[in-house]
């Protein structure tokens, strides 16, 4: 038998707060998270600023956990090998990352990197390391062809 709960959190998100704990929350958002991967097992598939409140009390809420993975520790280490990687700017590590967490396949490396894919993927890696979510990435990558193509209009640089 399964049971659905929820609750109502009052709380302003993370991203959105002016409150001065702010950078507290997020190193105890970061230490739940890991907790949870490496002593339960359990990751959070869902961690973006949106489920990340702070209560009026100045606590901090993870929300949403309909989108969680049961992992074993050899998987574990590997996410935590490939976030060292993108936190570090060690892109060229990733694609052996993804063979090791199981989304590439070994004998398809030599391809994957002739395509070019590394490219791209680094591209949006570095937008993303610099934070705002998909909405700033989005801006600074229309800011940055506006100046690299000035005749485009608003209208042509979001198609």
């Amino acid at each position: 038998e399964r049971i659905l709960v929820t609750e109502w959190v009052d709380g302003e998100r993370l991203d959105k707060s002016t409150a001065g704990d702010v950078p507290r929350l997020c190193g105890v958002a970061l230490n739940a998270y890991l907790v949870m991967l490496l002593e339960t097992g359990t990751l959070h598939c869902d961690p973006h600023p949106g489920n990340l409140l702070r209560s009026k009390d100045g606590k901090l809420v993870i929300l949403d956990f309909g989108m969680t993975l049961e992992t074993d520790p050899t998987l574990q280490y590997s996410l935590l090998e490939f976030v060292a990687h993108l936190t570090g700017g060690d892109y060229d590590s990733v694609p052996q990352d993804f063979i090791k967490m199981g989304f590439l396949k070994e004998e398809r490396l030599d391809t994957v990197m002739a395509s070019g894919f590394l490219e791209p993927l680094t591209y949006m890696f570095q937008q993303a390391k610099q934070g705002g979510g998909g909405t700033k990435v989005r801006e600074r990558i229309i800011d940055e062809y506006k100046t690299k193509y000035p005749g485009l209009d608003d209208e042509e640089l979001r198609v």
